[in-house]
């Protein structure tokens, strides 16, 4: 069972290098993952989203294994997780906690199965008790030490024991939140953009490109335009902030989609992350939710792939 071992700590480096891209290489097509008072995420993307997101909320996350142990096809593993609230944390409801530029330290555990055939379903269990937590009011609460975590079922590839920072420290959930619906999907540019608004200062390249034309497909779809205001700096990474409007379909109700606040940077590689807000109106109405986009340069031109999560009401 040394190959698992081995794969966890390959899985905690790339945590604390904050590398989406061998995070992503771990996870099967299919693999889950479930946390107390959030949605399962469904899928390699949507899991890559979570880590994406819970990156964006505790921008300076690392963790440190404590013990790794083996047993038969059993394997437990222990770590501790420190990172700095520094930015916005999406939560279920769609509502985006600002950032509390607290420090949070999480102890914990995680224990899993696996068996030598490809085929087989696998999980891992993990119980965390915070040492310290953000005060943002009384919607922040942190989980018991018997509650459980995090649930992570493969059908093939690797047991992957350590949620590492990003799945400890999202146990920093608001007091009452309905159970969303998850939606995934992908999205591209049917016409290209038209900029406006250059401008060159201290360096950095401000420009503001407007989208005429997108097509968004999965469990949300439609047709949408979208404006985003980029700021290029001199190593060629970027940050970006904007909205998207779609008329859209989603849970068989067809009205006006609002991707909003939509917030995020992009890598020198020209790859994209970002966080949104979903509001509806007219068949939409009362649809609220939050999500992340992963958008990669292509020959074609910018494609995107999207998770989130909405309810009505």
């Amino acid at each position: 069972m040394k190959a698992i071992a081995d794969r966890v700590r390959r899985l905690n480096a790339a945590v604390n290098a904050h590398d989406l891209n061998p995070i992503g290489d771990m996870y099967a097509d299919d693999a889950e993952l479930t946390w107390p008072g959030m949605p399962t995420f469904k899928g390699r993307q949507a899991v890559v989203a979570f880590y994406a997101q819970m990156f964006g909320a505790f921008p300076d996350v690392q963790v440190t294994l404590r013990r790794i142990v083996e047993q038969g096809d059993a394997v437990a593993v222990e770590y501790a997780s420190a990172g700095t609230n520094g930015g916005p944390l999406p939560l279920p409801t769609g509502e985006l906690l600002p950032a509390t530029n607290k420090h949070v330290d999480v102890q914990a555990l995680v224990s899993g199965s696996s068996t030598a055939m490809g085929g087989s379903r696998r999980s891992a269990n993990t119980s965390t008790k915070p040492k310290s937590w953000p005060s943002s009011g009384s919607r922040r609460i942190p989980l018991s030490a018997n509650e459980e975590g995090p649930m992570i079922r493969f059908r093939t590839r690797l047991l992957t024991l350590v949620l590492a920072a990003g799945a400890a420290l999202v146990a920093v959930q608001p007091v009452a939140a309905s159970s969303p619906i998850s939606v995934a999907g992908t999205f591209f540019f049917v016409a290209a953009p038209v900029p406006s608004g250059f401008r060159m200062a201290d360096g950095n390249a401000f420009v503001t490109l407007s989208f005429p034309a997108g097509v968004v497909t999965g469990d949300i779809t439609g047709n949408f335009t979208e404006q985003l205001h980029i700021v290029t700096h001199p190593d060629g990474s970027q940050n970006l902030q904007g909205n998207a409007t779609c008329t859209c379909a989603v849970g068989g109700r067809t009205g006006t989609l609002v991707f909003d606040n939509i917030a995020g940077t992009t890598n020198t590689s020209g790859v994209s992350e970002a966080h949104f807000v979903l509001s509806g109106s007219g068949g939409l109405a009362d649809l609220h939710g939050q999500g992340t986009a992963i958008v990669s340069p292509t020959p074609q031109g910018p494609f995107g792939v999207y998770t989130a999560q909405y309810s009505f009401g």
